[in-house]
Order: C-alpha cells, then sequence, then structure tokens
C-alpha cells in the first residue's frame, strides 16, 4: 500500500465522510509539492492541520514541503509529530530520518531509519533507509558500517548513481582496493563532474592506472584544474619532474 492509500485509509478512519475535503485537500497539496509549488502546498496543508490536529498525513506532507524549500527544523517538527500521530507509517519515519541525517542528528536519525526498516516492506524504501543510514556512518567516521549500509541500498535499489559514489568513497576511506573501480564508474556516468577521476585515482595503488584516469578525466574536461593538478602532482611524485611542470604552468594560464 502506497503512502496516498495510507492516507486515504488514515481520513477515512479518523473523520469519516463529513471530512471528506480534508482528504481531498492533503491529496491536492500533495499534487502541488511534486509540481514544485511548495507555498501554495503548506498554505493548504496549516490549514487542515490547524482543523485537525490529529490527523498525521497533513503533518507528513507539511514536512514535505518545508524539507523541500530547505526549511529543515520546521520538517522535523512536522515529521515528528507525523509520527507521533500515525506510528505504523514507514514513509514518515524515512523522511524524519533524512531530514534529522541532513541536519546532523547522527542518533535521532539513526532511530527513525530503524524505525522505518522495522516497518518498511518496498525494496524502494527499505533501499533508501540503508542508504541514509549508510551516509549517517560516514559522517560519523564509522565507515564499517557505512559500507555495510550502503552495501544493502545498492542490493535494494540496484544501479543508483548517489549511492553507487558514496559506496566508492566509503571504501577509498577504508582503504579497501575496489574502491577505484566503483568511483571510476561514478566518474564515467555522463552526468558526473569530471573531477571525480581524481578521486578515483587517488583510490588506486597502480601509479600507471591512476594516470590513465586523470589523463581520461582531462580528456573529457581539459580545462579542469582539480585534474590538472592532480596530474601535475601524480608527474613530480614519479619523478618526471619537467612533464609536471608543463602542466602546472598550463594550469595556471601562464
Amino acid at each position: 500500500m502506497g503512502i496516498i492509500d495510507r492516507i486515504a485509509g488514515t481520513l477515512d478512519e479518523l473523520a469519516g465522510d463529513g471530512d471528506a475535503g480534508a482528504r481531498e485537500e492533503i491529496a491536492l497539496a500533495a499534487g502541488l509539492i511534486d509540481r514544485g509549488d511548495l507555498a501554495d502546498a503548506e498554505a493548504r496543508l496549516r490549514a487542515v492541520a490547524t482543523r485537525f490536529p490529529k490527523l498525521g498525513p497533513a503533518f507528513f506532507h507539511l514536512g514535505r514541503a518545508r524539507a523541500l524549500r530547505g526549511d529543515l527544523e520546521d520538517a522535523v517538527t512536522a515529521f515528528g509529530k507525523a509520527v507521533d500521530l500515525d506510528r505504523d507509517v514507514p514513509e514518515a519515519w524515512a523522511a524524519l530520518g533524512d531530514a534529522l541525517a541532513r541536519l546532523g542528528r547522527t542518533e535521532p536519525a539513526r532511530d527513525a531509519l530503524r524505525h522505518t526498516l522495522a516497518l518498511a516492506t518496498s525494496a524502494e524504501l527499505r533501499g533508501r533507509a540503508h542508504a541514509t543510514l549508510g551516509r549517517v556512518h560516514a559522517e560519523a567516521g564509522q565507515l564499517a558500517k557505512a559500507v555495510r549500509d550502503l552495501r544493502k541500498a545498492l542490493e535494494l535499489l540496484g544501479d543508483d548513481a548517489e549511492v553507487s559514489l558514496a559506496y566508492g568513497r566509503a571504501l577509498a576511506r577504508l582503504g579497501e582496493p575496489e574502491a577505484d573501480e566503483w568511483l571510476t564508474r561514478s566518474a564515467r556516468r555522463p552526468e558526473a563532474p569530471p573531477s571525480l577521476f581524481a578521486e578515483a585515482a587517488a583510490a588506486t595503488s597502480d601509479a600507471s592506472l591512476a594516470e590513465a584516469l586523470l589523463r581520461e578525466g582531462l580528456a573529457r574536461a581539459p580545462g579542469d584544474g582539480i585534474l590538472q593538478a592532480a596530474l601535475a602532482r601524480h608527474l613530480a611524485h614519479a619523478g618526471r619532474a619537467e612533464e609536471a611542470l608543463t602542466l602546472a604552468l598550463t594550469s595556471v594560464g601562464a
């Protein structure tokens, strides 16, 4: 059952047919959020939440609107109210965990995400919860836990660009040899910044592979200063001082 179906069911149980307008207003506001009309959606949801203060879905979507416009503190307040009212809705716990993670509140975020995993049945929602947990662990320096949760996220979500990059970075921080493979895969995505090739090169102990990766990045973006500087350092460490100096001078426009 999706979140909209849950909302409809909750409204029917708590409000009855006489409050069908509240259900319609929440569904309309959810559509406005999806279209990016956050101000109108938030105004409508505040009105519903004021009239029906025990209606969890109103607070859930109010939190969504606030999170999307970057007001994470107020989003956490709304999501917190949503889970207090409807404690068995994993989508609300997931949204709360994500907002807390973005605020750097490690332990509350973990708690919310564990609630998500205890309740969620869909692979998508479970994967997102594991991905956020992985990010929380990584930011706390718990890299083995980060790798574990990010790996679970990839198993559930498949080839997700953001999760793959986070996984590669966590592996690199642990010094795992497969980090360069994951970072290279991320760097080669069409939408990725070419500077990711510098991260992939830094993660490998193979000097020739590192140089190849840096040159591959520069072939995509010849003027990228990060890649030029990384290749100049690489050449200098390899004893190729003249090549390094030429590249360094090129990178500063000399």
